[in-house]
């Protein structure tokens, strides 16, 4: 039986339910018509590691799982961390595999990081650094937009690469999803908030 896929505007009700309102996890059930275990993974993967660290990675990790089963055939892409962290890591040997990596792969699918911001750009939008420490409120919004715009561009360009054509399986932060559900409605997919290096063995 194919996995029902849960779309963002209730997977954003389920998280208002569970962390707004204060429903129990089969009151969101009635309410929403997903499944009890949907609600419950997703609300450990948004929940920033309610149980412990390995608990919420495998939740994110069949959270992902059952989003690319729904879909079907599709390209994973996820943000790549301050300054393009999570790839240089990699690189680096520091970080074997990310989580949406993983998935992808076990899918046969093809798996790319978004772009982040460099150094190199916080003098070209009259930044004093790209650190939020560093920034006014103000700079912060445009550092926060300037991002998404990136991100939109390197998701249109993959995207216009597909081949057959088919949606993008976006992992990025909370706070990016209002914005890029906005331009680019539900071909953004997922949003979690996590530490996305993989530590655990999925299949165990």
């Amino acid at each position: 039986m194919a996995a029902k896929r849960l779309r963002m505007r209730q997977l954003r009700e389920v998280l208002r339910l569970k962390f707004e309102v204060g429903l129990s996890h089969r009151a969101i059930v009635r309410a929403c018509g997903v499944g009890l275990g949907t609600v419950s993974d997703a609300a450990i993967a948004m929940a920033g590691g309610v149980e412990s660290q390995l608990h919420y990675k495998q939740a994110f990790h069949r959270v992902l799982d059952r989003e690319v089963r729904a879909i079907g055939p599709c390209a994973v892409v996820e943000e790549s961390g301050s300054r393009d962290r999570l790839p240089r890591l990699i690189e680096a040997g520091h970080v074997k595999d990310t989580i949406p990596q993983v998935v992808a792969a076990a899918h046969g699918l093809p798996h790319s990081f978004l772009p982040d911001l460099t150094d190199d750009d916080s003098g070209k939008l009259g930044l004093p650094s790209l650190r939020d420490a560093d920034l006014t409120d103000e700079q912060k919004q445009l550092k926060h937009d300037e991002r998404e715009t990136r991100w939109m561009d390197a998701m249109l360009r993959l995207e216009a690469r597909l081949s057959p054509k088919g949606p993008l399986l976006a992992v990025v932060g909370t706070d990016h999803l209002p914005g890029l559900t906005k331009k680019l409605g539900d071909r953004v997919v997922a949003s979690l908030d996590t530490v996305r290096e993989l530590d655990f063995d999925p299949n165990e």
